[in-house]
């Protein structure tokens, strides 16, 4: 028999099996496992739902002090404040809307990301490394999962509507490829969730203890996002790289501020000149595909202004009858105005403000040249509110909880940051003497 004391692996086991630590591998997990348990009614409830449902109930009651003092976050943090905003419209809009069912889902998302960021803070403050680690280590059981089903197709994902793509070849040509999704619901949602341990890994790169696993990590979430066939965050991907490489050019922040304002003259100026030539290319079919989809958001606009105000849940009419524009916009944009509203879209776009003003700030205090993963994830958030035009990515709990869990490390980073900075001692100051007290000989 195997004492735990005479073997330091077990024994290092058996200390890391905190409460804190299984709750966070199990909600990775949970992520990463996009199972939808069948419900009444249209109400589907989805694993990760009930992961964050009983970390709450364990909160709510008392028996565990794991996120002491979370409830002081709800007012000090912008960060917080801005989703409790959000699910305080959205309750109200499921209160007042005709259509109770539909929006109920969405409603009880906002709600549990709301105490899942909150959560996901305190464990981000209390111990950020800890939570990157066990981040990265199930992101790489769902990387091999998904590129041994990508790359072989041995196995169907029993949950993914979505197990293959048309691999374009030639201007009218294509093939059906098997793509990686593992237990994901869409290789989208894998390729949006691999995107960020990519990064992570990048801001390894500056720490020699961490470089091996940072090359190897680049090479296996790279591969992976590659496999996804995710076209539209494989060139977010290309952006935030460069943006990560100007980074650590240095420049000033002025320098700064004018490359990212020419990038995006650069790509509006792109999109138009696109636009205009029209192509034909079977490659650009995605693209009409999505352009077809906001046109039919704008016609339902047109037909029901109070959307505007109230989301669609408000008044659904025969506008509605393309469910496809009614749940998913291919724009994250278009999304939260036709959910939420005008006020849903201010409420996410003071979330995509905050972003960027703490990021920037971050670096102009030189906070992310010291913290270098901080750095990757700053530019990482712009690359993705860059590709949101082109994707919703908050239609289902775990791309809202995706989205929770990236914020959480990102503000939490900082947070962390700045408490070192401000507990750090002081450089002693030592009196210099006047030059003539200096030269002035002694008795």
């Amino acid at each position: 028999m195997i004492r735990t004391g005479d073997n330091p692996m077990l024994t290092r086991l058996k200390q890391s099996a905190t409460p804190q630590n299984i709750f966070l591998l199990i909600f990775f997990l949970a992520i990463t496992f996009q199972y939808t348990l069948p419900g009444i009614l249209p109400i589907e409830y989805s694993v990760v739902e009930l992961v964050v449902f009983f970390a709450c109930a364990i909160l709510i009651f008392g028996r565990t002090d794991i996120f002491s003092q979370w409830h002081r976050l709800f007012f000090s943090d912008s960060i917080v404040r801005l989703f409790l905003l959000w699910a305080l419209w959205a309750s109200f809009l499921w209160i007042i809307v005709s259509d109770w069912q539909y929006n109920l889902n969405e409603n009880r998302w906002i709600l549990l990301s709301l105490f899942a960021l909150i959560l996901m803070l305190q464990i981000v403050r209390a111990d950020e490394e800890r939570v990157i680690w066990i981040f990265l280590g199930v992101s790489v059981v769902a990387a091999l999962i998904a590129d041994l089903q990508g790359i072989t197709g041995i196995f169907t994902p029993p949950f993914s509507a979505l197990t293959s793509k048309d691999i374009f070849i030639g201007a009218n040509e294509a093939v059906s490829q098997s793509v990686a999704v593992g237990f994901f619901r869409h290789p989208n949602a894998f390729g949006g969730y691999i995107f960020w341990p990519f990064l992570i890994s990048l801001g390894f790169l500056h720490d020699r203890r961490k470089r091996w696993f940072a090359v190897a990590g680049i090479l296996l979430f790279g591969v992976s996002l590659y496999l996804s066939y995710y076209r539209t965050l494989l060139l977010g991907l290309g952006f935030a790289v460069g943006l990560y490489i100007l980074l650590w050019l240095r420049p000033s922040p002025r320098l700064l501020a004018v490359s990212f304002t020419g990038l995006g003259i650069f790509g509006v100026a792109a999109s138009i000149l696109a636009l205009h030539l029209a192509p034909t290319l079977s490659f650009f079919e995605n693209l009409w595909y999505r352009i077809d989809l906001w046109q039919q958001a704008f016609t339902y606009f047109q037909q029901s202004p109070v959307i505007l105000l109230f989301g669609s849940g408000f008044a659904p009419s025969v506008a509605l009858a393309g469910a496809q524009s009614r749940s998913d916009p291919h724009d994250a944009f278009l999304y939260m105005l036709m959910h939420y509203g005008i006020p849903g879209l201010l409420i996410f776009l003071g979330i995509i403000w905050l972003v960027l003003r703490k990021g920037w700030l971050a670096y102009r205090d030189g906070v992310l040249h010291r913290q270098p993963v901080l750095a990757a994830l700053w530019v990482g958030w712009i690359a993705w509110f860059l590709t949101d035009l082109l994707d919703s990515r908050l239609t289902t709990s775990e791309w809202q909880m995706l989205f929770v869990v990236v914020l959480a490390i990102f503000f939490g980073g900082l947070a962390v940051e700045k408490t070192r900075s401000d507990s750090a001692p002081a450089p002693e100051v030592v009196p210099v003497q006047p030059q003539s007290q200096i030269n002035r000989p002694s008795k």
